[in-house]
């Protein structure tokens, strides 16, 4: 069943500035052609399975580990099993219809 995860890597001592940390992040996403949405405090990616979404956060922490002595990852993973049609667009579109904001 598809998952939507919520990630935020934290690489702790390397600074204020984090977006490099970010882009290395981005760049698996695209290795792997998942979709994503890039927020301010995190980003959101879309996955078949729980087990895929997982194997990519550990890549995602061990590249930003490469380069920092110590990373915090927090991940909030939304699995649904009874709806087949579980995405980022229908997450947001369903609450958009529900505000009589639908397109």
């Amino acid at each position: 069943m598809p998952v939507v995860v919520e990630i935020s890597i934290v690489p702790i001592g390397v600074g204020s500035s984090l977006s490099k940390y970010v882009a290395e992040a981005l760049e698996i996403l695209r290795k792997y052609n998942i979709k994503y949405v890039l927020a301010p405090s995190c980003t959101i990616f879309e996955e078949i399975n729980v087990h895929k979404a997982l194997k990519i956060v550990a890549e995602i922490h061990e590249k930003v580990l490469e380069k920092a002595l110590r990373v915090l990852t927090l991940i909030k993973i939304d699995e649904r099993r009874n709806r087949s049609e579980w995405s980022l667009e229908y997450k947001v579109e369903s609450a958009k219809r529900k505000l009589g904001e639908e397109k």
